[in-house]
């Protein structure tokens, strides 16, 4: 059997709690080449593994628009540039992509130092690199989101000349050279993000209503019945972000997760990933190097087996011309467990069953940091997961990824039953104050046992931060002073046990 070198960040949570785990997966590629120049607010179609750049914005201050269009190829990592422009440049138009035809709609130009929004619907055709009008869009928009159902463009939301935010949905039927208004989305949405899949069009996103908050709905509109259905909210609004599909999941990156009068618009890098199967979402962050740093108004195209992100503004308000590529494999995918091995504390999982190496590399597992009010013990052995004294009853949600110093193997995540009649914790009443503490913290408890403690305090990232054992503690009320002075802020979890009790506090560390 393989050997598997290990490290472990543990706690487990209830799986009520789908809230919202930091999974690490593998390393993005950075070396690719770099755009011609930075853009933002601009708009991609993906056409016989290449990568056409529509539109968007150049320069802040002053501000550019781009007319060129530019293309980007995988396989040799490549740009070809100035192939064709656009009739006139402009930021934020949406581009559809039907047989061998760009369909560029709307956009934002400023004309005489004044915001002017367009009406235009401008045909790329590829083979022959020319270009022609459409049938003009029932009203101006941009900052809009649009893709294609049954080779036709659906465009819904954004701004109108004024600003306004507006929840229509139109539809461009190409063989007719005709826009067709239906039902509304039930929000209002400026830079929200669509995706089609399975015939319905999802929308996600976007500042809303006329104090422009950032949503965190999503909807989906079933042509067919012509009427839209709200779905799971995600954990983090966004907006100004770029979506992508892999098989049956809707990965969401980049973007402003909110708005500061003081502050102004926050940044976040986290990815979060919709599960269309499911109706369910999650967050999660790469953790290793080569993390592709915070972005808005960026774009994304899917070539083969891996994803591609490109260009975007910065929160230090700079164009971006960075390109980053990742597998696709090695996003997470869900398995049951089936060969568990219960007994009265232990449940054991051959993790060899479900991850493999695709070489004679050295692998390592990682387990997903959370927590329950009954401390749990896990460790490797070989490929065997041990996880020890699981609480009485219920379920416990655990992610495990496999991977090797290059890149991830595999990442999976699974529910386990909790067995009745599983040893419990009694309960050793910990006390932690002041909270949040600067210089010292005190820990309070009371055990009814005479024996030995164990006092472990981890930081965010499931790392241990201090780990103290006493031995032959008498039985009654104890305190421990933790000076905290030489600790970084953050929020750090306290785990107090005995040989049969145990207990969990939080402690925010603030200099």
């Amino acid at each position: 059997m393989k050997q598997f070198l290990t490290f472990i960040s543990i706690f487990l949570f209830p799986a009520m709690n789908f809230a919202q785990c930091d999974y690490s997966y593998g390393k993005w590629d950075t070396m690719l080449a770099s755009m011609p120049v930075g853009r933002s607010s601009f708009s991609a179609v993906t056409y016989n593994d290449t990568i056409y750049f529509i539109g968007g914005i150049s320069n802040l201050n002053p501000i550019e628009y781009v007319s060129d269009v530019d293309v980007y190829i995988p396989a040799t990592d490549t740009w070809l540039t100035g192939i064709t422009e656009l009739p006139f440049p402009r930021a934020c138009p949406n581009a559809c992509l039907i047989g061998n035809k760009i369909y560029v709609c709307g956009g934002a130009h400023l004309i005489d130092g004044s915001p002017v929004v367009f009406d235009s619907l401008h045909i790329y055709d590829i083979p022959t690199n020319s270009w022609e009008r459409g049938q003009s869009l029932p009203a101006s928009r941009s900052y809009f989101s649009a893709d294609t159902i049954d080779k036709k463009v659906y465009l819904a939301g954004g701004g109108t000349d004024g600003w306004n935010i507006v929840k229509n949905l139109y539809v461009y039927d190409p063989l007719v050279d005709e826009w067709t208004e239906k039902a509304p989305m039930n929000s209002s949405r400026w830079t929200p993000c669509a995706q089609s899949w399975n015939g319905k069009l999802y929308v996600f996103g976007g500042y809303t209503g006329s104090s422009w908050m950032v949503s965190k709905t999503i909807e989906v509109y079933d042509p067919e019945l012509d009427e839209w259905t709200y779905l799971s909210q995600a954990p983090t609004p966004r907006a100004a972000m770029d979506i992508w599909l892999n098989e049956d999941q809707l990965f969401v990156f980049g973007g402003f997760h909110g708005y500061s009068n003081t502050a102004g618009y926050y940044h976040t890098e986290i990815i979060s990933r919709y599960d269309m199967t499911t109706d369910s979402w999650i967050n999660f962050h790469h953790q290793d190097d080569g993390i592709p740093g915070m972005r808005r108004f960026l774009v994304s195209a899917v070539i083969d087996d891996k994803v591609y992100l490109f260009g975007g503004g910065t929160p230090e308000d700079q164009l971006s011309q960075a390109v980053w590529s990742y597998r696709l494999k090695n996003i997470r995918q869900d398995m049951e467990i089936s060969d568990t091995i219960l007994d009265s504390e232990r449940i054991e999982i051959d993790l060899s069953n479900y991850f493999s190496s695709t070489g004679e590399e050295e692998l390592s597992y990682d387990i997903c940091p959370g927590y329950n009010e009954a401390l749990i013990q896990a460790y490797i052995e070989n490929s065997i997961l041990k996880i020890d004294r699981l609480d009485q009853g219920g379920s416990t949600d655990i992610s495990v990824n496999v991977y090797n110093t290059e890149d991830t193997i595999s990442s999976n995540a699974f529910s386990v039953e909790n067995p009745v009649g599983i040893q419990t914790y009694e309960d050793l009443r910990l006390k932690v104050y002041p909270n949040p503490a600067s210089e010292v913290a005190v820990l309070n408890f009371n055990t009814s046992e005479t024996g030995t403690i164990s006092l472990k305090i981890y930081n965010a990232l499931g790392q241990l931060a201090e780990q103290v054992t006493i031995e032959n503690i008498e039985a009654g009320n104890h305190s421990f002073q933790w000076n905290v002075a030489d600790y970084t802020n953050g929020l750090y979890l306290i785990v107090l046990k005995t040989e049969s009790s145990a207990s969990v506090s939080k402690l925010m560390i603030k200099h």
